[in-house]
């Protein structure tokens, strides 16, 4: 099993700074999203009207990539400027997800072993869906992997004050040669952390290993705790391109999820370590204009798991489920995405990662695909 490491910015910030039911599916545009032994006290099709304020829109217009913070083997890039499409001036920093000082300027960590082994570029694109925006962020892949080269853009919230939910949405294009280079052990999308080293980590990034049982790129979501040797993996989900997957392997899917490649999509992340009743929950959405799915291509809750259940990894039953395993550690850092990943690459032949309309919320925004009422 290939995993990647715990990341890297422990050693930088020290010099700078469902209950999951198998036995019942969401159908595509169901009513009511029973994915858990809990359902919903109430169902509907469409998320409420309102919703909760945004802490963070990122249109890529009108913004300066500003490098900041070099820490010899990298630097920090900050977006400076006011976004025209949503009226915030980049970056937020002082303010916070959820309250109090935020521990570092919202930025994208940039960490190489040479210079140029991952470039940046805000560029205009006019293959994006209607409403998009035309304005993104080119990541490029240079230089063949050397740990941990990596380019997340991320915001860190205190440690200090309660955190409760968060919701994160982008816009996503993925070079349409990924399969053809080969395995990968990850490329990782949006994370959920504490601080390393042993971080608990919530995440979704695309593998593609034989190991998986699938042929090609695939979804992987993953609760792990890396303070345990080898890794625990408390959730580990490969989301089938052509069903809805089962068994232990499967645990929270709820609708079919192929990876797109060569075209716009949008990823939304949802979660929440420690609600009001004491439980964690994930929860993940993919629009898709170009995929033949009506459902995908209007946008659809892939992913849904809550609460403690148990999961075999690698021989040892871990019960945790979406429940935090180490509750005396909250969460320092939120990938909300970027290009981190082992995928093959070369000077002669890079890979690209596009995005935009990136936003954050400490609750559900009134455009958020429809979701479970009792994942707050």
């Amino acid at each position: 099993m290939i995993r990647k490491l715990g990341n890297f910015p422990a050693v930088v910030s020290a010099a700078l700074f469902a209950c999951w039911n198998v036995a019942i599916a969401q159908t595509p545009m169901p009513p009511c999203l029973a994915v858990d032994a809990n359902p919903p006290s109430t169902c509907g099709s469409t998320p409420p009207t309102g919703g909760a304020a945004r802490y963070l829109g990122n249109s890529m217009q009108s913004m300066t990539l500003t490098p900041f913070n070099n820490f010899g083997n990298g630097q920090w890039i900050k977006f400076v400027g006011t976004d025209p499409k949503y009226g915030n001036t980049l970056p937020v920093y002082p303010a916070a997800l959820w309250g109090g000082t935020a521990n570092q300027t919202d930025a994208v960590q940039q960490i190489w072993n040479v210079q140029g082994d991952i470039t940046e570029a805000i560029a205009s694109d006019g293959t994006v869906p209607a409403g998009v925006s035309t304005e993104v962020l080119v990541s490029k892949l240079v230089n063949a992997y050397v740990s941990p080269t990596q380019d997340m853009y991320q915001i860190q919230p205190p440690t200090s004050v309660p955190q409760g939910m968060v919701y994160t949405s982008r816009w996503l294009w993925l070079q349409g040669d990924m399969a053809s280079r080969g395995a990968f052990g990850w490329m990782l999308l949006s994370e959920f952390k504490n601080a390393d080293p042993g971080a608990e980590r919530f995440g979704i990034e695309v593998i593609n290993m034989s190991w998986t049982g699938y042929s090609g790129p695939v979804w992987q979501i993953y609760h792990d705790d890396t303070s345990v040797a080898n890794d625990a993996y408390s959730l580990q989900t490969m989301l089938s391109p052509t069903g809805v997957a089962t068994g232990n392997q499967g645990i929270g899917q709820t609708h079919a999820a192929a990876v797109p490649v060569g075209r716009w999509f949008r990823l939304e992340v949802a979660y929440n370590r420690n609600d009001a009743s004491g439980n964690g929950w994930m929860w993940v959405a993919i629009t898709d204009p170009g995929s033949s799915d009506p459902a995908l291509q209007a946008g659809v809750q892939v992913f849904a798991a809550y609460g403690a259940f148990a999961h075999n990894d690698r021989g040892t039953t871990y019960t945790h489920g979406m429940n935090m395993t180490q509750p005396s550690k909250p969460i320092n850092r939120i990938y909300l995405s970027g290009a981190y990943s082992d995928i093959s690459r070369s000077a002669a032949n890079p890979y690209a990662i596009k995005m935009t309309d990136m936003q954050v919320y400490a609750g559900w925004p009134s455009n958020a695909t429809a979701h479970p009422s009792n994942y707050q």
